[in-house]
């Protein structure tokens, strides 16, 4: 399966980072400001990270959160777990990447909506909590609400790419949710100067 977050490429620009994550532009992104927070240790999911570290996440989530809402408006978040390699609920990337999006959609109601399926969402106390829920350990979605609610629901593999098909669907362009066909690199590089602009502000 194919590795990012280790190129030259530019949806490899860091744009913000911390001790134990890095944040960089999303490729295939559908949306100016779509954005990745991985870890700096190699992780499947963040499901699986150290717990010592998830107040650091909360900390980068909420810093990018805010240069988002500066730039574009609230922010919704999502990870698609996979549990093992090369599951397609992993989208094509064996590495933990968790995905903040400027957008006010309602992605459980979307996948509804626009994909026709049911799945059963219990709501969490945080990310940190999906590992000592996930008995079986199978895949999951994972999903926090502008409001800062956080829902998941297990599967033993979900469709590849659900939530960026939600979200291609809600921009009436379905046909462009595939990030390996569609990599969207002008609205990454705007992305990228759409942050640096911001870095800018805050160094002065």
């Amino acid at each position: 399966m194919e590795k990012k977050f280790c190129t030259n490429e530019m949806f490899d620009t860091i744009l913000y980072e911390s001790e134990h994550f890095k944040v960089v532009p999303s490729l295939g992104s559908l949306i100016e400001g779509w954005v990745l927070i991985t870890p700096k240790k190699e992780a499947l999911n963040f499901s699986m990270l150290y717990e010592d570290i998830y107040s650091e996440l909360e900390l980068v989530i909420s810093e990018i959160r805010n240069i988002q809402h500066s730039l574009y408006g609230n922010s919704i978040l999502f990870e698609h777990g996979p549990m093992k390699n090369a599951s397609k609920t992993g989208c094509g990337v064996d590495y933990a990447h968790l995905h903040l999006v400027p957008t006010r959609l309602d992605l459980i109601s979307g996948i509804q909506k626009f994909l026709h399926v049911d799945f059963k969402w219990q709501e969490i106390v945080g990310i940190s909590e999906i590992n000592s829920i996930n008995r079986d350990l199978q895949d999951y979605l994972y999903y926090r609400t502008l409001d800062n609610r956080h829902f998941c629901t297990f599967n033993q593999e979900f469709p590849s790419q659900i939530f960026r098909q939600v979200i291609a669907y809600s921009l009436g362009f379905p046909e462009r949710y595939n990030w390996k066909e569609y990599p969207e690199l002008a609205v990454i590089n705007k992305t990228i100067q759409d942050f640096a602009s911001i870095k800018v502000c805050h160094e002065q």
